[in-house]
């Protein structure tokens, strides 16, 4: 375990504790917004490459630091939205706001620890070629990456339903 897996950790912290603080409709409207941010940022990252002219990785069009100046100004736009239509409908499930939040909470840092882990290793390999230690040696920043755990699960499921 490295610092960036401390950091890791604390910012997930911080996402689970703020979101379960907030009503149910809040959270799923912040759910949403990082969830678009993140599609927007790999939709449209390739054309903010070009437009700042700046490095892309190569066998990608993208740039790294691109990718997350448009995570951040999308994100920024939708929790801004979300804020604004939550003031209107008050959404709420009252005793189980705090369930909703947790749940939100996981899927808005597994998807922006994602996309954040994701650019750091892309623009360190841009910078350096290769990953740095404390980068390399992380557990929870290689399993963001890949989805190591995940993708061994799918494949057990799909293993034992072939083998009836």
């Amino acid at each position: 375990m490295t610092w960036f897996d401390g950091l890791i950790l604390l910012v997930g912290l911080a996402v689970v504790a703020w979101e379960v603080r907030q009503e149910a409709g809040r959270s799923l409207l912040d759910t949403i917004a990082v969830l678009g941010a993140a599609h927007c940022s790999s939709q449209y990252g390739p054309a903010v490459t070009r437009m700042l002219h700046w490095k892309p990785l190569p066998g990608t069009e993208t740039s790294p630091g691109a990718q997350i100046l448009c995570f951040f100004a999308v994100l920024a736009l939708g929790l801004w939205i979300g804020r604004t239509v939550h003031c209107q409908l008050r959404w709420s499930m009252d005793q189980f706001d705090w369930m909703f939040g947790m749940a939100f909470a996981v899927v808005i840092t597994v998807t922006a620890g994602h996309l954040l882990t994701d650019v750091v290793a892309r623009q360190a390999i841009l910078a350096n070629g290769a990953l740095p230690e404390y980068f390399d040696s992380s557990l929870l920043a290689e399993e963001l990456r890949s989805f190591r755990s995940y993708h061994y699960v799918l494949e057990t499921f799909h293993n034992a339903q072939g083998s009836r």
